[in-house]
């Protein structure tokens, strides 16, 4: 998957639920994995995100993988886990 790592600003993601170009949104971290966004509130006004379709969803994907990578139902190519034994 080709990504691109940058500044975004507020009214660059507006413009792109408004237009449809932005098609999902979610935040990522080790506790939750993946936060889906459904709203977006700027200035008193929400814009909503619509609901991508469950094959297309770059979330869904991402959650399934970092999951299998942490249950450990793949390999850890990326040396993530750490295995933590009892001192007893």
């Amino acid at each position: 998957m080709q990504v691109e790592e940058r500044p975004l600003s507020i009214i660059e993601v507006i413009d792109g639920i408004k237009s449809g170009k932005l098609t999902e949104a979610f935040g990522a971290g080790t506790a939750a994995v993946i936060a889906p966004i459904s709203v977006i509130g700027y200035e008193g006004i929400d814009y909503e995100i619509k609901d991508v379709a469950p094959e297309k969803s770059v979330a869904k994907r991402l959650y399934k993988e970092i999951d299998d990578i942490k249950l450990g139902r793949v390999d850890d190519e990326r040396g993530w886990n750490y295995v933590i034994e009892r001192p007893f």
